[in-house]
């Protein structure tokens, strides 16, 4: 069956720009340019798009409004920006406008296929997850729930474990992980201190998960990890083995060792009832209800050891 090739949207006012997408898309790529905001977003709004690419000089057009603009227009699509300003807070306001990834103004074209690839595979799993959002309940914040106070955001990966579980009716066994010194750490430090504390933990943690496994970050100061494994009870080892790791070798934060333990809360995500919350508001409250002993593992289901 034939299959009509992706369609592509490029922003530019640049001739050159434009020829250079021409030779490198070739016939993989229907290709529709703009060079103005307006012939923009009425190709956003018209046409069934599958890749935006925005050129960053564009005159008299801010990009990242344009961008942001886009993104109002079409919610879903891969949307790349080619910039030359690489510094931290420019492509985080980049981000928050809908932007998902970049190309460097010397454009290169191993680069570009490697974003285009990157930009399948999210739309990929965006259709495997399909309409998931009616049959999975998606957290939505409970003011009345203390432990929840911001929100937890579900990334594409997780929710696929979720959506599998759910068709498998197979369980999917989780670690909520909680940094037993971070509440001082935060406190006497800041939280940006503590925000290098975390991400330092989620790359011990990462190298000790099975294939396919997700983590996301969870207030307070908590990771909760999302386990592919064979059996539940294999949890408890994985839990463990983290703990010991952990305590064993010291963190260097800013040249500083710090000597730092976790508090680990087991549980399931049932397949047949996915109940994100309630599990995960459980898991927390165990772990602050016991706050004053450290380095503990809680079984929260009656299948873990």
């Amino acid at each position: 069956m034939h299959t009509e090739p992706p369609l592509l949207l490029l922003v530019t006012e640049n001739g050159s720009v434009k020829s250079w997408f021409k030779n490198q898309l070739n016939e993989r790529y229907n290709l529709i340019t703009a060079d103005n905001r307006n012939r923009a977003l009425t190709e956003a709004l018209v046409s069934s798009l599958d890749f935006i690419i925005v050129d960053s000089q564009l005159e008299d057009t801010n990009p990242i409004d344009l961008c942001r603009e886009l993104r109002n227009v079409n919610t879903t699509v891969p949307l790349i920006l080619i910039t030359g300003r690489l510094k931290k807070q420019y492509r985080k306001e980049a981000a928050k406008a809908g932007v998902t990834d970049f190309l460097n103004t010397d454009l290169n074209a191993e680069e570009l296929q490697t974003r285009l690839a990157q930009g399948k595979k999210a739309t990929q799993i965006r259709h495997k997850i399909g309409g998931l959002s009616s049959s999975i309940p998606i957290p939505k914040i409970d003011p009345s729930h203390d432990y929840l106070k911001n929100k937890i955001i579900l990334t594409d990966e997780v929710v696929l474990l979720l959506a599998q579980a759910k068709k498998e009716k197979k369980p999917l066994p989780i670690l909520v992980i909680a940094l037993d010194q971070f509440p001082e750490i935060e406190k006497k430090k800041g939280a940006a201190y503590g925000g290098m504390v975390l991400d330092q933990l989620k790359g011990r943690i990462k190298p000790f998960l099975p294939s396919a496994s997700a983590l996301i970050l969870a207030p307070e100061g908590q990771i909760i990890v999302f386990l592919t494994l064979a059996r539940p009870e294999e949890a408890h080892v994985t839990a463990k083995e983290l703990q010991h790791h952990i305590e064993e070798e010291p963190f260097v934060i800013a040249e500083e060792p710090l000597h730092l333990t976790v508090s680990i809360a087991l549980n399931l995500l049932e397949g047949t009832e996915i109940d994100f919350y309630q599990v995960i508001q459980e898991a927390g409250k165990y772990l602050k209800r016991s706050a004053s002993t450290t380095n503990k593992i809680i079984s929260l289901y009656k299948d873990f050891p």
